[in-house]
């Protein structure tokens, strides 16, 4: 990966984890799912091509009913839609 596309990618992750911890999320994590191309799994399906479409999760954390009072899920969601992609 060229310092370009890292640079991309940290600031779209500091934007991303700025929008949820200001929605009220108490914990948030972005995973990195390259790695998990050639993982076995119960399906037959081909997870190389999938981690290339979606090549990182977004894991959230809050109380139950905390989020809902700053933001809709639907609000979360099209914020993350539109984040420019790699």
């Amino acid at each position: 990966m060229n310092s370009k596309t890292e640079m991309k990618i940290k600031i779209s992750t500091k934007n991303i984890k700025s929008l949820i911890y200001n929605l009220g999320v108490d914990i948030v994590g972005i995973a990195d799912m390259s790695k998990l191309g050639n993982m076995p799994v119960g399906l037959k399906i081909n997870l190389t091509q999938l981690f290339k479409k979606y090549p990182f999760a977004i894991v959230i954390g809050a109380q139950y009913g905390k989020v809902s009072k700053s933001a809709s899920g639907d609000e979360a969601a099209l914020y993350l839609e539109k984040m420019p992609t790699m």
